[in-house]
């Protein structure tokens, strides 16, 4: 059985600690974990043992997860560990700065959603698995290469000898004479191409004719330069795909070289390893990594997107208001508040840049933080929205962040494109349901829902639909032209 990777989490809490560890065995994660409640118990528990992954408390007494992470990565010069931090305090850009700098990939607030905290970890297991593999192959290459090696020696004292080794071989070996023609194929050949040895002795040109169209210029520049190498040259390798007899495409790693016996030049001998496998493991760890950095950046665009057009629409509503009066003490009062959102779009600015949420929002809870949003907006006195509700409760940070960025949404299109005076926005959490059912009309001039899904140009609708996904929510939508704006959504809270 595959040794499982090793998972190592540090808290100074022995609650802290058994609630990662109960996450991870009913998530199933496939790791061996190893606990420590300190800095040093973790140094002491993972001296010379490979890590996949550690998951950091940043705030631990004696020695913290940035000197522990600086440890545990000290001695480790081409096997860095991954560092998740987990904090429960908002940290500043030098904290965050100074975390990079020893190791971290990643924080993650207190507290934490199981499933996002589920994901990252079998991110970097899975990142792990596919490393140890592609060393595993290269380890059997270079074997293959010394086994090559020896079979060249074995040769020239008997050919017998040669014949049991190479036929035993997983790799395809052959030996072809001056003349093109096959002198030994190896019983790996049909293995791995389906064609059998007594096909190709009929047909030498098959080894040719299987190379893949678009590899043949390659393969036969190969040809030429390798077969014209003299006695003491080092073996030549390239890297192709073939067709099999069945028509699949296998990518072939070849090596071969001229054989010479006193002097005599005796042909050519291959060695062809099929690594399919290897190549699509290196293919899936360039589409994992890919993956990553394309969603990281698409979380980023939907953050800028979300926080900062709410609030930039607002700013611009106090323009408008303070071009509409001539009252120095309105003046005052929208130039006081107009600085005040303008304070609040640079420190999403600041938020966003470091992947957290609203403060107001992580602090406080759903309700309070779209109450402060629309206080804002209701002192334009351009448009009046009221918040309803029946409870105050938190919940997981993933759906509380969800909804509320789908409300600030709907609100910024309002602002933008309905031309409304009235917004009602009802959040009513179902005890018996565990759900939560949320409501947002307003009185605006209404669009042609038909014609934006139609058109795929109602992208504020696309990214609210998009975040529902995750969460396994549903919403309707009820709208026409003059007709205002109705939408409801519900989402499971489990």
């Amino acid at each position: 059985m595959t040794n499982l990777p090793n998972l190592l989490i540090v808290d100074d809490s022995v609650d802290n600690l058994d609630l990662l560890d109960v996450i991870i065995r009913k998530m199933k994660i496939k790791a061996k974990v190893i606990r420590a409640l300190s800095g040093d118990q973790a140094i002491e528990k993972t001296y010379e043992t490979d890590l996949a992954l550690a998951i950091l408390d940043v705030e631990m007494p004696g020695m913290n997860g940035y000197d522990l992470a600086l440890k545990i990565n000290q001695s480790r010069i081409n096997d860095k560990v991954p560092i998740i931090f987990l904090t429960a305090k908002y940290l500043s850009e030098t904290d965050i700065s100074r975390g990079y700098d020893n190791g971290a990939v990643d924080y993650i607030l207190k507290p934490f959603n199981d499933r996002i905290l589920v994901s990252k970890i079998n991110i970097f297991l899975d990142l792990f698995n596919y490393k140890q593999k592609i060393i595993r192959d290269a380890a059997l290459l270079k074997q293959s290469a010394l086994e090559l090696a020896q079979a060249n020696t074995a040769l020239k004292k008997s050919e017998e000898k040669y014949r049991t080794v190479a036929d035993y071989t997983y790799d395809w070996e052959y030996w072809t004479g001056l003349d093109g023609q096959i002198i030994y194929m190896s019983p790996a050949a049909e293995k791995i191409t389906g064609y059998s040895i007594e096909e190709f002795i009929k047909g030498p040109a098959m080894i040719d004719n299987i190379v893949f169209d678009s590899d043949k210029d390659l393969w036969e520049s190969h040809k030429k330069e390798e077969h014209g190498s003299m006695p003491g040259e080092n073996a030549s390798e390239v890297s192709f795909r073939a067709v099999t007899k069945s028509g699949n495409i296998c990518w072939i790693d070849h090596v071969c070289r001229r054989i010479f016996s006193e002097g005599k030049c005796l042909g050519i001998r291959a060695s062809n390893r099929d690594i399919t496998e290897k190549v699509a493991i290196e293919s899936e760890l360039f589409n994992v990594t890919v993956e990553v950095e394309e969603r990281e950046r698409n979380r980023f665009a939907g953050e800028l997107h979300d926080s900062l057009g709410p609030l930039l629409s607002t700013i611009k509503l106090y323009f408008q208001w303070l071009a509409e009066t001539d009252d120095p003490a309105k003046e005052k009062l929208i130039t006081e508040k107009g600085n005040n959102n303008i304070e609040k779009a640079i420190q999403t600015t600041r938020e966003v840049s470091q992947g957290l949420s609203s403060v107001i929002l992580t602090k406080y809870g759903y309700v309070d933080a779209v109450l402060n949003f629309i206080k804002s907006i209701n002192d334009t006195q351009k448009l009046s929205i009221n918040l309803s509700f029946n409870t105050k409760a938190r919940f997981n940070s993933l759906r509380e962040t969800t909804l509320y960025r789908i409300t600030t949404e709907l609100i910024n299109n309002t602002l933008k494109y309905a031309g409304a005076t009235h917004v009602n926005i009802s959040y009513f959490y179902s005890r018996e349901k565990n759900r939560i059912n949320f409501t947002f009309t307003d009185n605006g001039i209404g669009f042609d829902l038909a014609l934006v899904e139609k058109k795929k140009d109602g992208l504020g609708l696309l990214n609210i639909q998009q975040r529902l996904t995750l969460i396994r929510g549903v919403i309707t939508i009820k709208t026409a032209v003059g007709k205002g704006l109705e939408i409801y959504i519900e989402m499971p809270l489990c």
